[in-house]
Parts: structure tokens; C-alpha cells; sequence
């Protein structure tokens, strides 16, 4: 679906991102995707996924704008996949004297474990706030991958 301005030609295109490969080959006659807004982010399979349909819209243009949402009811898979992220980087580096609060929370966080004592696949919700402002400042880089 596509809706026209039709004094300056400019368009807002809606395409689904199913299959973010639709994306590879996209051409425009004119100009380039400027703003770009991937909507239901938590339903994408991971930063590949978004990566690979942002590099493909970024050509063409220095300007470039994306947007972000999501689900709040299925936000769950996007903060596993972000918590994920900074789990994979080489160094957090905290300050304990200048944010002990922070540095606590972050040492603390810990997957859930079964009756037996076995590590889940789950990361209890609560007593995060640091950690969840941190994910929010590199969302963007969390989604280049």
C-alpha cells in the first residue's frame, strides 16, 4: 500500500517485514527511505533480521530516521533478546562508589532456577531499573546487532 503527497511527489510505503530478504532489492525511482518505522518489533527474529531490512533502506540518502514499537502485552521476547545483547558484550563497567545501586543490580541479576536447582531460560522481572534504562539507551545499537 502506498499514499501520495502529491505536491512534492513524496510517499509513504507500508510493507510487511515477514521475510526481511523482500527487502534486499528495494529501489525507489526517486530519492531513498528516510524514515523508516518497524512496528511490532518483539514478532522480528532477532538484530539479523532487522539488520539486514535496515541496511537495505539505508541506501540512497545521509539522512535517516527509524522508529521503533512494539507490543507492550508480547514485550517479553524483546527484553530477553536485549538482555541477551548486553549478557554478550565483553565488559559492563560500573563504578561501585559513584553508582553502588547500580553496580548491586547488575551483579545481582541472575536467571530464574527450577525446584532442582537448574538454570531456566527466564530472567525475573523486578528490582532491574538500571538495567532496564541501560537497555533503553542502546536499544539502537541492541537492533544493528
Amino acid at each position: 500500500m502506498e499514499i501520495t503527497y502529491v505536491p512534492t511527489g513524496q510517499k509513504i510505503t507500508f510493507r510487511g517485514a515477514d521475510d526481511p530478504l523482500k527487502f534486499k532489492g528495494v529501489k525507489f525511482p526517486t530519492g531513498y527511505a528516510a524514515v523508516v518505522w518497524l512496528e511490532e518489533l518483539d514478532q522480528f527474529d532477532g538484530t539479523e533480521a532487522v539488520g539486514s531490512i535496515l541496511n537495505s533502506l539505508r541506501r540512497g540518502g545521509d539522512d535517516f530516521w527509524c522508529f521503533y514499537s512494539y507490543k507492550p502485552a508480547r514485550k517479553g521476547r524483546m527484553r530477553k533478546f536485549s538482555y541477551e545483547w548486553l549478557a554478550g558484550l565483553r565488559e559492563i563497567v560500573i563504578y561501585p562508589v559513584r553508582c553502588p545501586f547500580t553496580f548491586e543490580e547488575f551483579a545481582m541479576k541472575e536467571h530464574e532456577r527450577d525446584r532442582d536447582g537448574s538454570w531456566l531460560d527466564i530472567i525475573p522481572d523486578g528490582d532491574d531499573h538500571s538495567i532496564d534504562a541501560v537497555r533503553y539507551a542502546v536499544m539502537d545499537d541492541v537492533l544493528r546487532g
